[in-house]
């Protein structure tokens, strides 16, 4: 019955319970029907996995003491730890998924703001349009100040929306029954993909150099296009920096509720 309770209490499945200690989940199964008692290494290593004493899971007394004293210890603790339901688990991650986008994009223009100063700057110095470098430059500038702007808001608007959760510290919660298991579920549904956008994110970084390069050879005296080029690899170094930061946000937002 404790095994049964310590694991549902957990999230874990019997298999999942069974990887833990090395042994089948069939292994796991037979001790909780009572078909079979586990020897004392197993129960042993249970203790350390459910974080209790071989007391506790060995002797029926110790069980009433043991809630007798977790009880009094709550009772007195001034900062006894919230309690964080299934509904609370799911608003935190959708708040986390909404602001790691919003600070992806935040870093993302932060990127690219200096796209718009060095084109229309390129573009007035080529004398195929009708403004001046001078004023290319001038709208240029301001253009990414306001491209900065809208960054910068978008940070603090993310920051805004987490604020409501900044009592989610370590050691300040608990989480009910089933949160785990959901968390621990969604990790595993996601796991290939985060590696992905991890993996796709950093080669993109690393390889955005490549159209600058290219239009520094085959276009030496057109700053025009040197220009495109540098514009494609600032581009290409936002799309990669938004994947990685967007997705290692919502992973931590995972691991924090399984602390």
């Amino acid at each position: 019955d404790k095994i049964i309770e310590l694991r549902k209490k957990n999230g874990w499945s019997q298999e999942e319970l069974g990887e833990q200690l090395g042994v089948s989940r069939q292994a796991v199964s037979k001790w909780e029907s009572m078909q079979t008692i586990p020897d004392i290494n197993k129960i042993i290593a249970m203790a350390e996995v459910f974080g209790v004493s071989t007391d506790y899971l060995l002797k029926d007394e110790i069980e009433t003491a043991q809630k007798e004293e977790t009880t009094e210890k709550t009772v007195n603790n001034d900062t006894a730890k919230r309690v964080v339901t299934m509904e609370d688990a799911n608003e935190y991650l959708s708040a986390v998924r909404t602001a790691s986008k919003g600070i992806g994009a935040g870093l993302f223009l932060f990127c690219v703001s200096p796209v718009a100063a060095i084109t229309l700057y390129s573009l007035g110095e080529s004398g195929n349009v009708s403004f001046s470098i001078e004023q290319g430059a001038m709208f240029g500038t301001i253009l990414q100040v306001l491209i900065l702007a809208a960054a910068v808001i978008l940070f603090i608007l993310s920051g805004v929306r987490l604020s409501k959760f900044s009592n989610l510290k370590k050691d300040t919660f608990e989480t009910e029954y089933g949160v785990d298991g959901m968390v621990k579920e969604l990790m595993k549904q996601q796991e290939q993909s985060h590696l992905l956008k991890i993996i796709i994110g950093v080669a993109l970084c690393f390889v955005s150099v490549i159209p600058l390069m290219a239009c520094s050879m085959f276009a030496v005296e057109n700053d025009l296009v040197i220009a495109i080029g540098g514009s494609l690899m600032l581009i290409m170094i936002g799309i990669g920096i938004y994947m990685v930061v967007q997705d290692c946000i919502k992973w931590k937002g995972f691991k924090k509720l399984l602390r």
